[in-house]
């Protein structure tokens, strides 16, 4: 029994505040938003030319996220090495089941959003890291939740828990 998975398509999120914004050069830079709770390090190199990079924070229009939403521009940027994106996820502690199934997710040109994860996580620091070469909308979600997420049970009580998974997955044995 094989059920095609089909992308669902979402509309684009719409500003909910100012963007931040810095002029960074090949010399590479930090650019941060405490709104988002994001902070870009673009490393020496990544950029052939001055390039004015943004972030700003949009509504949430991934039904799998959890936390902040925002856009990174300009989308048409192409840097030369990974820049790592740094999300502190402090505020959404609770709405996470599962660190490992925690990262970053992109909105397609098609409208879907497709999850990439993350490079590293900092679980004393409450922070996560994905490196990428590309800019576009962005938002955090669980590619994998539990529903409930939360559920006190007294002796003998009984409690259906689903797996919720949002995408399609290389690691079929998660819950092994």
């Amino acid at each position: 029994e094989s059920s095609e998975v089909v992308a669902l398509v979402r509309p684009q999120g719409v500003s909910t505040g100012a963007a931040v914004t810095r002029r960074i050069g090949p010399a590479g830079g930090v650019l941060a938003s405490s709104e988002c709770g994001l902070r870009i390090n673009i490393p020496a190199g990544a950029l052939k030319a001055e390039t004015t990079i943004g972030i700003e924070p949009i509504t949430r229009t991934n039904i799998a996220g959890a936390g902040k939403s925002f856009r990174l521009t300009p989308h048409d940027v192409q840097f030369e090495k990974p820049v790592s994106l740094t999300y502190a996820f402090s505020v959404e502690t609770d709405s996470i089941a599962m660190m490992e199934t925690f990262g970053f997710s992109y909105q397609m040109a098609s409208g879907a959003w497709k999850f990439v994860g993350a490079s590293s996580y900092d679980i004393q620091g409450k922070t996560v890291t994905f490196k990428t070469t590309h800019f576009s909308d962005w938002s955090m979600m669980n590619r994998v939740s539990l529903s409930p997420l939360h559920a006190s049970l007294e002796p003998g009580n009984k409690q259906v828990v689903k797996a919720l998974i949002y995408t399609q997955s290389k690691y079929e044995d998660l819950f092994v």
